[in-house]
């Protein structure tokens, strides 16, 4: 089975928001912080089935910032 990555408008302006919050703090936590996000977006399209978090939702945290991606089946 084939999974498409859907990123809601929700999810993208919470994106935005995290990137100019992490370069308030440093000039390159914001790169960094989108990079870990894309690096798990791969890393999602290569294995899909990671924890339930709560029933039908999968959850994959980011290691080093307090967010997680979520996917509803």
């Amino acid at each position: 089975m084939v999974f498409k990555i859907v990123i809601t408008h929700k999810a993208h302006i919470d994106i935005l928001e995290g990137i100019g919050w992490y370069n308030k703090q440093s000039a390159d936590q914001g790169k960094h912080f989108y990079q870990t996000i894309q690096k798990e977006y791969k890393n999602l399209r290569q294995n899909p089935y990671f924890q339930v978090r709560y029933e039908d939702i999968r959850c994959l945290p980011l290691k080093k910032f307090p967010y997680m991606i979520s996917l509803c089946s």
